[in-house]
């Protein structure tokens, strides 16, 4: 039951493969579309196959088409009841074969990507 911010010092840790954050209170704006200063904050963690950041009560916007080309190793991606509204510009982007969890429940999702 972490509360407040998340905590930036967990986007200098480029080796990290796991980062599961949810169900947690952590606050604040995030917003991950195309080449914005967050999406930039997240592609240092290059390495990481699982993000959970759900059940948590950030803002903000996320495009999903760039978070999954951004990240090449990413398996599981769980933002469900997060906070976050993701979007999709439907484009046809590399997602890893290795791909399993796509949880976005909450996430006012209107169109299916085309990408997976």
């Amino acid at each position: 039951m972490f509360q407040g911010n998340m905590p930036l010092q967990l986007f200098s840790r480029n080796s990290l493969k796991s980062l599961s954050l949810g169900n947690n209170q952590l606050t604040g704006q995030i917003d991950v579309l195309d080449n914005g200063p967050d999406l930039q904050t997240f592609q240092r963690l290059s390495n990481l196959t699982h993000l959970d950041l759900s059940y948590n009560y950030f803002r903000g916007d996320s495009e999903l088409d760039a978070l999954l080309s951004s990240f090449t190793n990413l398996q599981r991606l769980t933002l469900s009841h997060s906070g976050i509204s993701v979007t999709t510009s439907n484009a046809n982007h590399y997602v890893n074969p290795s791909f399993q969890i796509l949880s976005l429940a909450s996430c006012s999702l209107k169109v299916f990507p085309v990408s997976i």
